[in-house]
């Protein structure tokens, strides 16, 4: 198993955004379907996977043999600064 983050395009009542999930998967096609499933779960429609991508940060000791999104960051959305533009009138 390897730590793999992946960056998924999804989408939500608020618009289209950006997630990164931090997955221990096989290979790139599971860490891609653990993450999708994720962003799905948590109410996510129109999920893509952007991109897969090995972090230079993670010891292998580290690491499960479980295949398991570790978590995920914050919704970063395409047009925040056309929402943060508006909450300033």
């Amino acid at each position: 198993m390897k730590g793999y983050n992946v960056m998924v395009l999804a989408e939500d009542a608020v618009g289209a955004c950006f997630i990164t999930f931090g997955v221990v998967a096989a290979d790139d096609a599971q860490a891609a379907t653990l993450a999708l499933g994720a962003a799905q779960a948590e109410g996510y429609w129109s999920v893509e996977a952007e991109e897969v991508w090995l972090p230079d940060d993670v010891e292998p000791g580290d690491i499960s043999d479980v295949p398991e999104v570790l978590g995920r960051t914050e919704p970063v959305y395409l047009d925040e600064d056309e929402i943060a533009d508006e909450d300033a009138f």
